[in-house]
This record gives C-alpha cells, sequence and structure tokens, in this order.
C-alpha cells in the first residue's frame, strides 16, 4: 500500500517536471523477508547515486513473516537477522545526521485541532535517547562502568544478566549539523526564530552540551531569535494543560487563549531524536494527524523524503489512504532537486484542494480516492505553472 503511493507520487512528478530521471528499487519488510535485508544493496547504491530518493513510509508488520523459501531453508529461522527499520539503516549507512519534520495545520483541513500551526522540528536522528545505544543485558564492560559511577552503586546488588540499559549520546558535531540546518532553514524562509528544546532535569549532562553547541551557533545568526524551553513546557503548550494546580481533577477543558499562543509561539524547533518524535507526534494531532505527515533525513550531500503513516491505515482499502503527506514529500524533493519554482506551486496546490474540500479522502470528509486527489493537486499544479 506504502507502493502505491509512491507511485501516484511518481505520477505527479512525471507530469510536473517530465524531464525528471526516475529509477525505483526495493525497500522495507518484503526484501527482508525474502532476502533477510530490509535495505538491499542495489537500492542503497541507487540512493547513493541519486540526487534525492523518495522511500515509501514502511511500518514495522504486526507479525513478520518470512518467505516459503526463507521458511523451508530454515524452518525456525534462527538465522535471519530481526527486522529494522529501513528508515533508520539508511540514516546510519549514509550518515544522515539531521531530520527535518513539518508539521502545519492547512486551512480549510476538518480534522485540524489548532488552526494557524505551523512548526518544523528539526532533530538529531543518529544521536540522542532514541539512538539505539543499549545493552541487554550490560555486558561487563558496561557493567564497570556503571558501578564506577557514584549515582549507579545501588544496581551493583543486581547481577549483569539482569541489568538492561540505553544510552543518550550527543555529540557536539553532530548536534551542530542539526542547529546549523535549522537556523539556515530559519534564515532561508524568514521565519520568526529558533526554539531549542530539551530535558535538562532529566539528562543534564547531554543537555549541556545541546544548550552550549545551540548558543555557540545562535551568535551566527542575530537576526533570528533565539531562546530554550524544556520539552515538558513545549508540550504542554500544545496541548493546552494549564498549570498544574488549576486544573480540576480529571478534566479536560480547552482555553483559547492557550490555542491561540500555542499555533504561534513556535516556529522551528531544535532537539535531539526522542524529544523531537515526542513533540511530532502531539503536533499532529493538532495538524490532521499521520496521513499529513512527512520527513527530510539528510546531510552535506544526500536526502531522503517520505511521508509517515500510522499502524491504522495499513487497515484501511488502499485508494483511502490518506495521499496529502506523500505529497508534501514530493514537494520537499523537488525543493532538495533545486527545483524550487516548481515545488513553490505544487505547495500552493495542495493548499488549495485541501481548501476547496471537494476532492479528498473520506478520512478527512470525503469521498475521493488518493488517485483522484493527486490527479486533482497535478492538475492545479500544472495550471499554476503555466500561468507563472
Amino acid at each position: 500500500m506504502s507502493r502505491h503511493l509512491l507511485d501516484l507520487a511518481h505520477g505527479v512528478l512525471e507530469k510536473l517536471k517530465p524531464d525528471i530521471d526516475i529509477v525505483t528499487g526495493d525497500i522495507g519488510w518484503i526484501p527482508w523477508s525474502r532476502d533477510g535485508n530490509p535495505v538491499p544493496d542495489r537500492t542503497l547504491e541507487l540512493i547513493k547515486h541519486s540526487e534525492c530518493a523518495m522511500v515509501a513510509a514502511t511500518p514495522f508488520p504486526p507479525t513478520p513473516v518470512l518467505s516459503d523459501e526463507v521458511q523451508a531453508a530454515d524452518p525456525v529461522a534462527s538465522d535471519h537477522p530481526e527486522y529494522q527499520d529501513p528508515w533508520m539503516i539508511l540514516a546510519r549507512r549514509l550518515y544522515l545526521h539531521t531530520e527535518m519534520r513539518p508539521c502545519r495545520a492547512f486551512p480549510g483541513n476538518p480534522l485540524n485541532r489548532l488552526d494557524g500551526l505551523d512548526l518544523v522540528v528539526f532533530r538529531s536522528l543518529l544521536e540522542g535517547a532514541g539512538s539505539g545505544a543499549g545493552f541487554c543485558p550490560v555486558t561487563f564492560e558496561a557493567m564497570e562502568l556503571i558501578s564506577s559511577h557514584p549515582r549507579l552503586q545501588f544496581l551493583t546488588l543486581f547481577p549483569p544478566e539482569e541489568i538492561a540499559m540505553n544510552c543518550r549520546i550527543v555529540t557536539r558535531q553532530g548536534f551542530e549539523h542539526v542547529v546549523r540546518r535549522a537556523f539556515e532553514f530559519a534564515a532561508r524562509n524568514k521565519r520568526k526564530g529558533i526554539t531549542v528544546v530539551d530535558v535538562p532535569d532529566v539528562f543534564p549532562e547531554t543537555a549541556e552540551m545541546v544548550i552550549r553547541t545551540s548558543r555557540e551557533i545562535a551568535v551566527d545568526f542575530p537576526a533570528l531569535q533565539y531562546r530554550e524551553e524544556s520539552l515538558w513546557s513545549v508540550i504542554d503548550n500544545l496541548i493546552s494543560i494549564r498549570a498544574w494546580g488549576t486544573m480540576p481533577m480529571g478534566s479536560h477543558e480547552l482555553d483559547a487563549t492557550d490555542l491561540s499562543r500555542a499555533s504561534t509561539e513556535y516556529d522551528v524547533i531544535v532537539t535531539e531524536n526522542l524529544c523531537g518524535e515526542f513533540l511530532c507526534r502531539v503536533a499532529y494531532t493538532h495538524a490532521g494527524g499521520a496521513g499529513f505527515a512527512s520527513r527530510v533525513a539528510l546531510n552535506d550531500q544526500t536526502a531522503i523524503v517520505g511521508p509517515m503513516l500510522n499502524a491504522g491505515t495499513m487497515q484501511l482499502p488502499r485508494s483511502h489512504i490518506n495521499p496529502f503527506g506523500t505529497l508534501i514529500a514530493t514537494r520537499m524533493l523537488l525543493e532538495f532537486l533545486g527545483d524550487v519554482r516548481t515545488a513553490s506551486v505544487l505547495g500552493k496546490a495542495i493548499e488549495q484542494v485541501i481548501l476547496d474540500g471537494k476532492i479528498i479522502t473520506p478520512d478527512i470528509g470525503g469521498i475521493s480516492s488518493n488517485a483522484e486527489v493527486c490527479r486533482a493537486v497535478a492538475d492545479k499544479a500544472s495550471a499554476y505553472l503555466d500561468l507563472v
């Protein structure tokens, strides 16, 4: 089903940019079930030699099923590699250190809960609390590290085989990549400013590295507002929770003033990967849901873009899956290819189709298929191109 959306995006690109050279490759749990590799070598090489790549959303299968060939060769598949997220495999293999996620409530979208929300989250993709660095159980070397830390002496009471550990890792160079790209984006797109978000009360040492690095970069961009805020404060503002202690127990009443503040206060947010995931998930609930979510992972030479789908989406008929996240990713792909003009008109066409509300998928209250939505967007964008 994710490949279906990619094919629709292919059609939009062929209509708007017929000279583009498009090649395709397999990715995800189908090649994993066949060969034990969710990112086949051929696909990786294609991406390495492309100006930009679009990757289909590849959610983890609820129960991964091995191909008949694999099961016949090894009934228990004991040596079959564990399935991993292809997006993260690509990030590690290509050192895609920065991920950017736009979170926008498009005007006219009936699923909006926070009109006016238009923030962009830059997060460190390879470092932070969600980097995947850990041990279960801890190794002998990790146990020595634990036992040497004054706050963790009590853990020496337990045997190593009963201890698991995950690490939050932040490097100055790694986070500098993310912060600098966020500032450059904000300056280039005439954004108001940057908010650096972290959890110093939970991770004081790594938070110090995050803040110190961000302040050093901010000096190079004096025209942009710069501030620092706790993750908990941002989440509270985005979900409009009033000050603790002033709300009756169990109350979920929203305050209009809080909503208005939350929709305009945040512009560009910079954070580490797990904090960024939290923030984006909250923001998406206010901006139409995962069907409008997209992302780009990049380094100095390479960028990969793609939509994001939630698990519930996979239960829908193929033609009912919301295509707007894929269309937004297509617009970002054109930007990274340097075709700002076509990207701009595609963005305007997406906005207008959502605002018109006539050709939209059932999840937004319409009756159209995603193929019809993509054709409508492509036709409108093509008409705009003829005018500019």
